[in-house]
């Protein structure tokens, strides 16, 4: 009986959980928008973020693009700190948003095809167990002619 019980509250535990991730969903779409002429990406996320988690998004930006980046999160995660990395063994910044009074959006040439991290985080949220939504909205334009 005690092994059942113990398997309905491990089930719910892990049901709820899910669910929570599922309303998370498309969080991306409510980021500030690209200029017209952008192309939102399939990079784009929707993620939660809870207490001192940082999460890390790699991605690769193709040769001769301008890309569009924006942040967003639920108005009780505060500031969202985003950072841009060279994903190599220096890692080193190229952006950080709170030299910028931790502005939500961040456009970048890209010269020659390049693999970057983007960091993201809530510095100011400080909910213990509580997890709330947040999103990285991607877009570029083909700089090509």
């Amino acid at each position: 009986m005690k092994n059942l019980q113990y398997l309905i509250i491990i089930l719910g535990i892990t049901l709820s959980h899910s669910l929570y991730a599922q309303n998370c969903r498309n969080y991306e779409k409510k980021c500030p928008s690209p200029p017209k002429e952008f192309k939102v990406s399939s990079l784009s996320k929707s993620f939660s973020l809870r207490k001192k988690q940082i999460v890390n998004i790699k991605l690769t930006l193709y040769a001769d693009r301008t890309y569009f980046f924006s942040v967003d999160g639920k108005k009780s995660l505060g500031d969202i700190h985003f950072r841009i990395f060279e994903n190599n063994e220096k890692r080193r910044i190229l952006y950080d948003n709170a030299a910028t009074n931790f502005s939500k959006t961040k456009m970048v040439y890209v010269k020659s095809t390049t693999n970057l991290i983007i960091e993201i985080s809530a510095p100011s949220y400080f909910k213990d167990r509580v997890r709330e939504c947040s999103g990285l909205l991607v877009a570029y334009k083909s700089n090509a002619e």
